[in-house]
């Protein structure tokens, strides 16, 4: 009874810190969203503040696929291959694309007893280098959470994949218990895309 009284104790604040975080809009912690030359200056000098800032989360993993860069890029345009390349998935809810052409999925995801959703842009800003980012015009279990892939072929058919991923927890106390285990969560995804593409 206790067990079940403290799940739906941090359902409960996990619900409500997910209407307040989706209100306050983008995380100015987190810094610009861009991966252009001109803003790297400015975008690291943001990275270093978060990394100060206990709400803030930041992966970054390096994979080599064996499978070629042609194979790997249409994989993010799918809305069901995000059931195999993201991690603790309960949901996928395509919601179509966004104004600048960045496609939209309503993801729930869930760590431990704990689930929230919320609906990801993934914008293809050049050949072979997407940036992710939430849509904060929907409810959001987190403040905020940006990132980008960048995919280069290293010949004889493998490619080698960098990933960067940084997220604001806001101030939900549910989150901050799992923040451990989000951070894991958090280095997946590549790893997870080379099995997908591995598999065969």
């Amino acid at each position: 009874m206790l067990r079940r009284a403290a799940s739906l104790l941090l359902a409960f604040s996990l619900l409500a810190g997910c209407a307040s975080q989706n209100a306050a809009g983008p995380s100015p912690a987190l810094g610009p969203q861009t991966s252009e030359p001109g803003a790297q200056a400015e975008g690291k000098a943001s990275q270093a503040s978060a990394e100060d800032n206990k709400n803030i989360v930041q992966v970054a993993e390096e994979v080599e696929i064996n499978a070629p860069i042609e194979q790997i890029w249409p994989v993010f345009d799918d809305p069901n291959s995000y059931w195999t390349i993201l991690p603790m998935v309960k949901a996928v809810k395509p919601k179509g694309n966004a104004d600048d052409g960045a496609m939209l999925v309503e993801l729930e995801q869930g760590i431990a007893f704990v689930t929230g959703s919320y609906t990801a842009k993934i914008h293809k800003i050049r050949p072979h280098e997407l940036e992710l980012s939430i849509d904060h015009r929907f409810p959001s279990v987190l403040r905020d959470g940006r990132g980008v892939v960048e995919m280069k072929s290293v010949g004889e058919g493998k490619t080698h994949v960098a990933y960067r991923m940084t997220v604001d927890l806001g101030d939900s106390w549910a989150l901050h218990l799992l923040k451990d285990r989000i951070r894991s969560a958090l280095t997946r995804p590549p790893h997870l895309l080379k099995k997908h593409m591995e598999k065969n």
